[in-house]
């Protein structure tokens, strides 16, 4: 017969028991998960290990065209906090593009709709997140924006 095969012991994996974390909390493990796949894929490991990891666009597929900059800044982010590179990453992950500005380098701009944010509400209180890095953030745009 052709279903010979077939397992039959199938059983359920058990419920979460785990309280419910938000996305935010968890930010740090996806991220290093997406990193680590991103080496895998990449077939990269000794430079990934020589650099203590690889930095990768979240967004780069929907807005290539700031890739390069966002890339420094999330780099620059990586080597002063942990926190600040997982919140600029879900930031731009979410749908932020950088726009010149003459006075802070680049600002930031979201994409509302498709391949981006659901509403400026949601985007407002993911920026919201940055405000107790701001002094460090802007001098990371400006730097970057400089080049």
């Amino acid at each position: 017969m052709a279903f010979e095969n077939i397992k039959t012991d199938f059983k359920p994996s058990a419920p979460q028991t785990e309280p419910f974390q938000s996305p935010i909390i968890d930010l740090r493990n996806m991220i290093s998960r997406v990193e680590h796949r991103a080496i895998q894929a990449t077939r990269k490991t000794a430079f990934g290990d020589f650099m203590g990891g690889v930095i990768i666009d979240p967004y780069a597929t929907y807005h290539p065209s700031d890739s390069a900059e966002w890339l420094e800044i999330l780099s620059e982010a990586k080597k002063l906090d942990a926190d600040i590179y997982a919140k600029l990453y879900y930031v731009r992950g979410g749908g932020t593009v950088l726009i010149p500005d003459p006075k802070f380098g680049f600002v930031f701009q979201p994409v509302i709709g498709k391949n981006g944010w659901s509403s400026r509400q949601l985007y407002g209180q993911a920026t919201q997140l940055l405000n107790t890095y701001a002094a460090a953030i802007m001098r990371i745009i400006a730097e970057v924006g400089s080049f």
